[in-house]
Order: structure tokens, then sequence, then C-alpha cells
């Protein structure tokens, strides 16, 4: 008992030095919160096993790598049960709390599978020379209201070189076990809109093109502490197989800034959102940061809002204005606000303009200031054309702004008249 006094006392003391000593309601609040967490978060046995058969050098190998959930929590119960049913393939019959005894049942079913009788017809039929399948069940994120996990699969057959590989994206309330999906946005389509933009510009055309009708909607979305993310199985939207290559799931990104105002408050409060924060934080706005060093699908989003301030003719709607104070413009250097109602003026005297940014690329040059490259294709009055543009954004006072905006034929055309 004397030793944990002593213990925690250290420990006190250590995070007094740290905030200051004249932040003990600080020091409070931060005790609090951890535990708070730690009686929040639901507790998981992580198991990593594996098995499987054999026949002659013909190996059936199965591996299972979970967070398996505990406790009798609804969240918990739906998250067994979600288990069980994808990886038996089947309907749920019994709510299994010892993982162990879920891998035996599922070791079963792969060795009945891939049983010497079965591996030896697939030797002398010429399709296989041994299978690895493998299972993963990964808890991703919580807060005291959500949970969200993925279950993973892929099978590589040895003798002929196929794979498979695919994923489930799982994010359930706490409270009641409910799958949480679609309904937390107030408009599918409008999501919709913003992940073709993304997989296009992190995958190019290809994946696109593959599809009649465009690329497909991903099962279901995956809520995340710093963003939104939507997973697709291998081959599903793109080509070559990015799985194989590189280990990870086709996939993208919304970072709640500058998008959470697709979200709906029942949304925003079950993620922990701050109410109201949707003014400069939506997809037609640059938003705050509290972190300059960002990811690339950030910028990738800010560029984006730019692309949306151009076609729905709202440049005048800032609150804040999008530019630095001093913006260097095609050339020139004026007054953010000044830049901004020229950008307005031009907008409604074409209303038919309409511009999309592809193919955007990400240079950081240092901490603060970051340098986007992308093609801009435009279409006005019935004519379609594509520039190589760029912008870049510093960041000020924890808010991203366009410090410089253009082209490279404005800059081509300029170069040419300092030379002459």
């Amino acid at each position: 008992m004397k030793q944990g006094i002593i213990k925690m006392t250290v420990c006190t003391l250590l995070a007094v030095l740290c905030l200051g000593l004249g932040s003990c309601k600080k020091l409070k609040g931060v005790i609090s919160k951890a535990v708070s967490s730690q009686e929040t978060e639901m507790p998981t046995k992580h198991f990593k096993l594996e098995g499987g058969s054999k026949y002659q050098d013909s190996e059936a190998k199965f591996t299972l790598d979970m967070d398996y959930p505990q406790g009798d929590s609804k969240a918990a119960i739906m998250l067994r049960r979600l288990f069980y049913e994808m990886s038996m393939e089947g309907p749920c019959t019994e709510d299994i709390q010892d993982g162990q005894v879920m891998f035996d049942k599922l070791l079963a079913k792969y060795k009945e599978a891939n049983s010497p009788e079965n591996m030896k017809q697939e030797l002398e039929e010429g399709i296989g020379d041994g299978w690895y399948y493998n299972i993963r069940f990964k808890k991703e994120w919580e807060n005291e209201n959500v949970i969200s996990y993925t279950y993973s699969a892929d099978a590589f057959n040895v003798g002929n070189a196929t794979s498979s590989a695919w994923i489930k994206d799982i994010t359930l309330s706490k409270a009641d076990g409910r799958l949480l999906g679609w309904e937390m946005f107030k408009s599918k389509a409008d999501v919709k809109a913003v992940i073709d933009d993304l997989l296009v510009t992190k995958y190019g055309r290809e994946g696109a093109d593959m599809y009649d009708q465009g690329i497909p909607m991903p099962d279901a979305p995956l809520f995340l502490g710093n963003g939104i993310r939507f997973d697709y199985g291998d081959y599903s939207i793109v080509s070559p197989h990015i799985y194989e290559d590189t280990g990870e799931y086709p996939c993208c990104l919304l970072t709640y800034e500058p998008y959470q105002n697709l979200l709906t408050d029942e949304a925003r409060e079950l993620l922990g959102l701050k109410k109201g924060e949707t003014s400069n934080a939506g997809p037609t706005a640059p938003s705050s940061s509290n972190n300059a060093q960002q990811d690339d699908a950030f910028f990738i989003q800010l560029v984006k809002a730019w692309d949306k301030l151009h076609n729905e003719k709202r440049y005048d709607d800032y609150e804040n204005c999008p530019y630095t104070e001093n913006v260097r413009f095609y050339g020139s250097t004026l007054n953010g606000h000044d830049a901004a109602r020229q950008v307005q003026s031009a907008l409604l005297d074409n209303p038919d303009y309409y511009q999309n940014s592809e193919q955007i690329r990400i240079y950081r040059e240092n901490s603060k200031r970051v340098r986007c490259d992308f093609e801009k294709h435009t279409t006005q009055s019935g004519k379609k054309r594509m520039y190589p543009s760029y912008l870049i954004f510093t960041e000020v006072n924890g808010v991203w702004l366009i410090a410089e905006e253009s082209d490279a034929v404005t800059d081509s055309n300029l170069s040419k008249r300092k030379n002459n």
C-alpha cells in the first residue's frame, strides 16, 4: 500500500511540473479524463492464433488476429454476433464469449474445407498447391459513445498465385449496440460526390472507368477519431492489385474538418464534435486546425472546397476570407478581400462556369506552408479546358489560408512579358 501511495505521489508531482504549478484545475481535468476513458473503454482480449492442414508438401494455413470483445454489453454482444456471421458465413446460433472457443470453431470449419482428400484432389486437378487464409478483427477506435471495428480477410492460392481480399467497416453505438451507417449523414448523395472526387484524385480515373455507373458506393462508413474512412475490397474500385502490392485496402478519409457539416446533429454528438462548428468547417471553406501537420487528405479536401466555392458562386458568403491578408494572385499581390471580390464578380458574370480539380499532389515546403499542384478542369459556354494549377496554403493562427493562387499558363505568359 505504501509503495502504491509513493508511486501515485511521484506521478502527480511529475504531472504538476509538466503542467505548471498554477494548473491544478487542469491537472484535475486530465486525471478525470484519463479515469473516465478507462471506465468507458470496452474490454477486449487479443488473440493471434494459427492452425491448418497438410497433404504431402501442400499446406493449408489459417491465421486469426483479433481483438475479441468481452463482457455483456449490447455492443460487445453485437460485435461477437457480427464476427460469427462473417467468419462462419452463416447466421449466428450462439454467443461465443471465449475467443479461443471461437477460433477452434473456425479452425474446424477451415480444416473440413481443406481436408487431405480435398487437397489431394486439388493437386491432381492442378488448381492448387496450398492455401493461406487470414482473418483480422481489429478495434480501430472508440469514445464513450461509439466503437469502431474492421473485419478483413484475405486468401492466397500458392499453386496458381490467385488471391482475394475484402474488408467490412463496423461502427456501433455503445448504448444499444445499433449499427451506425449512412443515416449519420444529412445526404448520402453529397457524401458520395465527395468520395468520388477523393478516390479519382488519389487513384486516377482508372477506377471510375471500370464501371458504367461510376464508382460503387462503399458498404458502410468507419468513424474514427480523425475522420470518416471508406474502405473497399481489393479490385473493387481500382486496378492493379493495390492490396497485394501495398498491404493496404483502397480507401479514402474525410477528415472532420472541413466536412463535419455533412453529419447530422446526432452524429456530431455521438462522435464528440462540438456543435455549431460548421460556419467555416464545411466543404465551402478552408477551416481551422489545431495541428499544422495535416495529412494529404486534409489539403485535398481544401482544394475540393475551393472548387465548391467557385461552382456555388459563394465567394462573398464567407464570414472569413479564404485568402491571407495579402495574397499572390495570378502574378499580382492583392489584399485578400479584394481578390475574393474579384473572383465573385467574375463568377457572377459567367453563371455557367464550372471547375473540378483532379490529380492533386501535395508538397510540404515547411510545417506552415503547403503547395497543392493539380489539373483544373473548367467548363464555360460549352467549352472545356484544363489548366495545370496550384494553390499554396499557409497556416495563420491555426487556420489554413490561400497565400498564392495561379496556374502554369498564367505564369508562362507573365514570364514571357517580363523577358520581352
